[in-house]
């Protein structure tokens, strides 16, 4: 076999499958968990290795299982899950990721996490499940980093908290995990755990999209369809104050995006104040009874965000 056979976590290596045979035989641990990877992997596209056999991988998983290899365990756990090779079970499942996951081996924890989640082969417990989540986090293992972040934002096993769950999206967003950064962009969208910011909320869709995420598809079209519906918004006030770029309207803008569109009654409001409005405007745009109406109106209003923090400097929307 060209290059030999190489167990990459311990740096053991073997120059061809008859040395892993007699290693393994020998009651080597590392030549039994290669010899249960050669067999679950199958020959490769050479022709080189040994023809897949899930039966006996699980047999020489076990032998190096029972002395203590964790990535051995792991496997073994597996294929009890998947009824891969042996009858499929989940208490032997859990079993063996517990071992494993006790020696600190995150896809171990990882998978264990998700059996207490679902309480499967184990007692459900959101709690266990959240613990064994976070180890595997620390380790940098991204499936583990987004459970993590989904526990925090619904409020499983942990306290409902959008900045810790922004924190471990983020994790796994910026490893390239598609559905964390879909959610990412939602939560710069809505403003929760970050600060609302739309430009980020499109940057973090767009790294999705070009994963093919078909959910970050549709959020960014969404968010396009009102950004587009919003560049020509402001009806009233823009008549009221002469330009859609000027101190009050940047106000009301900011407002809109920044507050309204924050929740489903301040978006019910602006698209029915779009669907009304151009028609207002087009009729009674430029009378004076519209600017006396509402002028009054409005500066009050903008006085008043403006008091309450909302900047009147120019912006982009």
């Amino acid at each position: 076999m060209k290059g030999g056979i190489i167990l990459d976590n311990k740096k053991v290596s073997f120059n061809s499958p008859e040395e892993v045979f007699a290693s393994a035989k020998s009651g080597n641990v590392y030549g039994q968990y290669t010899l249960g990877l050669m067999y679950l992997s199958g020959k490769d596209r050479n022709g080189q290795g040994v023809a897949k056999n899930s039966a006996e991988a699980v047999k020489w998983f076990y032998k190096a299982a029972k002395q203590g290899h964790a990535e051995a365990q792991y496997f073994l756990g597996l294929m009890y899950y998947d009824g891969d090779g042996v009858k499929e079970n989940d208490i032997e499942a859990a079993k063996w990721y517990n071992v494993s996951a006790k020696q600190g081996y995150a896809d171990a924890q990882f998978n264990l996490g998700k059996m207490y989640y679902f309480g499967r082969g184990v007692k459900q417990s959101f709690k266990e499940a959240i613990n064994l989540f976070y180890k595997a986090a620390k380790q940098g293992h991204i499936e583990s980093q987004f459970h993590l972040a989904q526990a925090y934002a619904k409020g499983e096993g942990v306290t409902q908290n959008y900045t810790e769950a922004a924190k471990w999206y983020y994790q796994a967003a910026n490893k390239g995990y598609a559905p964390a950064q879909t959610i990412l962009g939602l939560l710069y969208e809505e403003g929760q755990g970050v600060p609302k910011n739309i430009s980020e909320a499109q940057k973090w869709m767009q790294m999705a999209v070009a994963q093919g995420d078909e959910e970050a598809k549709r959020q960014l079209a969404r968010m396009r369809s009102q950004q587009t519906a919003t560049k020509s918004g402001c009806y009233i006030a823009t008549a009221v104050y002469g330009s859609y770029d000027c101190p009050q309207v940047w106000t009301l803008r900011r407002y809109r995006d920044n507050t309204l569109f924050g929740s489903w009654y301040g978006r019910a409001f602006v698209r029915t104040y779009y669907a009304v409005s151009p028609t207002v405007v087009k009729l009674f745009g430029k009378t004076n009874w519209l600017n006396r109406l509402w002028r009054n109106k409005l500066d009050k209003m903008v006085d008043k965000l403006n008091a309450s923090g909302v900047e009147d400097t120019p912006y982009n929307d």
